[in-house]
């Protein structure tokens, strides 16, 4: 009922933590692509996804084979009430 997303954390201090949750299809907003000079350089995009109420983005999702082709997908599953796993 929603998309999942896995989020490795790392508090520069060498402290690795994983952090899951599920973001419901009908909070998201907003699926937007967006890149910054180090993905530019590697050729690559972040996919963002947005919810109601939210300051910035509920999760986000790097090193995507094919980013706009997931945006796409995400935002089909919303209209479909599916599930996504990412």
């Amino acid at each position: 009922d929603g998309v999942h997303v896995n989020t490795a954390l790392n508090d520069f201090c060498c402290h690795i933590a994983t952090q899951q949750k599920t973001i419901p299809f009908d909070k998201i907003t907003d699926v937007q692509l967006s890149s910054n000079c180090i993905l530019d350089i590697c050729g690559l995009q972040l996919l963002e996804i947005q919810t109601a109420g939210a300051p910035e983005a509920e999760g986000q999702i790097a090193f995507l084979d094919d980013p706009a082709t997931y945006r796409e997908k995400i935002l089909e599953m919303k209209r479909s009430g599916g599930i996504v796993n990412v």
